[in-house]
């Protein structure tokens, strides 16, 4: 045993470091000199820091967000062999959606429509649609309502305020409000119910005006986004959570929204469109934001006793791209990586929208199969018609998308399949119901 003893450590404050220090200095501008210094290397080191962190910072979405987004459009990473089409083909379209400025694209455009190979190749491709086995409708977006009790209303909102377990797919969480408006502006509270996949249905409980078109418990979500298994499970828990108000409330539900569309893998989008039946609008391609002169797609809404139909034709590869980057500005080199991934498409939907009347007519959970349907009735312009256009003419019909526009002859329309698409409507819709066990 050591027989000295430790002297004790005496703690000076900070600050009299920098008295110590100053007083040390008889001459003050000396020690502003070495001070300003010092703080000078220490701001010009954070500044490289800075510097070095935004230039190395990588625009490339990663490879989550890119299958998500993918996922989010319809698009596929392959097809089956009798849809594919030449590698050459791809580049001509990839090299159009990269485009990052007007004349870029307008000239990828052009490239196109002067290519009577690919014209020929996409008229055939469309017809393979048409004719055969391969024109399949999916669900995009379904919106219910279910008439509860406000004092359910009431016992749900407690029930979902903590995380809450519907059972052993589904979690609750409530959704708080933000600057983006996550609540529903026409409820009082909102939930997220998420499964494994993360992808999200989204609940809105206890309308503020009941008398509205809208139930006390509000159900978003996209079908196609989930299994069947996980469809069944999270309707038959929310069910059983509505306990003697269940038969009630699915005899007097009333569906708001139901969007079904068609995607065209491997067509290219400028070259199909559709005639316009009711108040048409038509939409641009944007890169970073900015709108180019140059139609990307058009709605067409039409009214009836209570809703209106609004069918629509875009292209899925400008979402897939606004997903990934947002409002952001991107190389084409980094949107053909990302496209590198994906099968190009075009997609045709057919809108449902409930709107509230006196003499309106609602369709409840049960009657799904009579909701109006607009996608047998519509006409469509497809490549076959490009073929005998001139290439002065084929560009009018690619920019504006409007086949009434000046300086183009009289142009036939073709209808899709009728009693094809109604039979894949009723085998969807029952499919759907049969999930439901309605």
């Amino acid at each position: 045993m050591s027989i000295f003893k430790a002297k004790k450590r005496i703690k000076i404050p900070f600050f009299w470091y920098f008295y110590f220090y100053a007083k040390s200095h008889q001459n003050t501008n000396l020690l502003y000199t070495r001070i300003h210094a010092r703080l000078s290397v220490f701001i010009n080191i954070i500044n490289y820091i800075t510097y070095m962190t935004n230039n190395n910072r990588s625009n490339t979405p990663s490879s989550t967000k890119i299958t998500a987004s993918r996922k989010q459009c319809k698009l596929e990473e392959e097809v089956s062999s009798q849809l594919r089409i030449l590698k050459s083909d791809k580049e001509l379209m990839t090299n159009f959606y990269a485009a990052v400025d007007i004349t870029t694209k307008k000239k990828a455009l052009e490239d196109i429509l002067a290519d009577e190979g690919f014209i020929c190749r996409q008229a055939d491709l469309i017809f393979r649609y048409i004719d055969g086995v391969w024109l399949k409708l999916d669900f995009d977006k379904i919106v219910l309502g279910f008439d509860i009790s406000k004092s359910k209303a009431k016992e749900i909102t407690f029930m979902f305020g903590e995380n809450f377990r519907l059972d052993k797919i589904w979690n609750i969480s409530i959704l708080k409000g933000n600057k983006k408006g996550t609540v529903h502006k026409y409820y009082k509270n909102s939930f997220i119910a998420k499964a494994e996949n993360k992808d999200k249905i989204h609940i809105s409980v206890g309308a503020k005006n009941i008398s509205s078109k809208y139930r006390n418990i509000r159900i978003e979500f996209t079908p196609s986004y989930f299994s069947n298994k996980m469809i069944k499970k999270f309707f038959k828990s929310l069910f059983r959570v509505f306990g003697d108000e269940r038969e009630k409330a699915i005899k007097n539900s009333i569906i708001t929204r139901m969007d079904i569309g068609i995607q065209l893998h491997n067509i290219f989008s400028s070259l199909v469109t559709i005639v316009p039946q009711g108040k048409s609008t038509f939409f641009s391609w944007e890169y970073g934001g900015q709108k180019m002169s140059l139609a990307q797609g058009l709605y067409d809404e039409m009214k009836g006793n209570g809703f209106k139909i609004l069918n629509v034709i875009y292209c899925p590869v400008s979402n897939y791209l606004h997903k990934l980057y947002k409002k952001n500005r991107y190389s084409i080199d980094e949107a053909k990586s990302c496209l590198s991934s994906i099968v190009p498409a075009t997609r045709i939907e057919s809108r449902y929208h409930y709107e509230k009347s006196t003499t309106a007519i609602s369709y409840s959970v049960n009657k799904m199969r009579d909701v109006p349907f607009g996608l047998p009735d519509i006409n469509i312009i497809t490549p076959e018609t490009f073929r005998q256009l001139s290439l002065k003419e084929r560009l009018i019909l690619a920019t504006t998308k409007d086949f009434n526009s000046q300086g183009l002859p009289n142009i036939e329309p073709i209808t899709l399949p009728k009693e094809k698409l109604v039979a894949e409507y009723n085998r969807l819709v029952n499919g759907f119901m049969t999930i439901l066990e309605l």
